[in-house]
């Protein structure tokens, strides 16, 4: 007699264990789609940015005199601010990747 109600309730248990497990499952994945979405388009927008920032750089940096741009070659000014701006880069990208992972956390 007692054998219907145990596969009832085996039934139900495994009904709610298995909604929780897809409610569990696609919390997880919508967050990781945002996480993704905010780091693309975060890194997107900031590759232009920093691409038209060394292009202007670059204009300013060669449209110096000849003999003051030996001089800046010399003491290797250009490599400076190619690290600089790649620190910087890094940086964002450092806090982007943080606001990327606090959508997921």
């Amino acid at each position: 007699m007692a054998l219907p109600f145990v596969a009832v309730g085996v039934a139900t248990v495994w009904s709610v264990l298995k909604a929780g497990i897809f409610y569990a499952f696609g919390n997880i994945l919508v967050r990781i789609v945002m996480g993704l979405g905010v780091g693309l388009f975060s890194y997107s927008k900031l590759n232009g940015f920093f691409e038209e920032l060394k292009n202007n750089v670059q204009t300013g940096y060669n449209t110096m005199p000849n003999v003051i741009l030996a001089l800046l070659d010399i003491s290797g000014v250009s490599t400076g601010m190619n690290i600089f701006l790649s620190g910087i880069s890094v940086l964002v990208a450092y806090y982007v990747a943080k606001l990327s992972i606090g959508v997921l956390g």
